[in-house]
């Protein structure tokens, strides 16, 4: 197994853990009792192990395998799962604080609301402005990474190219050594006939 097929296997390892624990708050969010904190943090733990892998496994597809990761099938499904499952969960801490008079924070933690009129749509507004900020700084985040994964993939097959033309200039480099040295003796010998 080579270390492609290691990080897509933990990747497709932590989709199943992100898909369980999601599938576990969506049973259990009408519980009263149910602590939905746990399986949250479990969840961005698991986002951050994915995020990492992903960023990773991009690296070392390019420079083991050479082509495009986003034409590879199988990593493209993977993919695809994992932003389903993440829209899932988004979703999911959406209508949790949706449906009750209650929110979650940042850190999971239950914040009640007060039905007061202009003061809980103000504060609705703002929870969802904060949710399309949220969206947008994760979005623009995926572009940098996009972009300085491929900045790191177009260095590394820059890098190679040159070490293969330095490779080719150290062969001329011996051609020209072994041509100086047949003509310093044949210049030695020509000397010795005129001299």
């Amino acid at each position: 197994m080579n270390i492609v097929d290691s990080y897509i296997d933990e990747i497709k390892d932590n989709l199943d853990s992100f898909e369980g624990n999601l599938n576990i708050i969506n049973k259990n969010k009408n519980n009263n009792g149910f602590e939905i904190n746990i399986y949250i943090k479990k969840i961005d733990e698991l986002i951050q192990a994915i995020e990492s892998d992903i960023s990773s496994l991009k690296l070392e597809y390019s420079s083991n395998k050479g082509g495009d990761i986003n034409k590879d099938q199988n990593i493209k499904l993977l993919f695809q799962k994992y932003d389903q499952l993440k829209l899932q969960y988004n979703k999911t801490k959406l209508l949790d604080s949706r449906n009750s008079n209650t929110f979650r924070d940042e850190d999971g933690k239950l914040v009640k609301l007060n039905y007061n009129g202009n003061d809980t749509k103000d504060k609705v507004a703002r929870l969802n402005k904060i949710h399309e900020n949220n969206l947008q700084m994760i979005k623009d985040a995926r572009v940098q990474l996009s972009n300085m994964t491929n900045t790191a993939i177009e260095t590394n097959m820059e890098l190679k190219r040159q070490t293969e033309q330095m490779r080719g200039m150290e062969k001329k480099f011996d051609e020209i050594d072994a041509s100086l040295d047949q003509s310093k003796k044949t210049v030695d010998k020509m000397s010795k006939r005129w001299f």
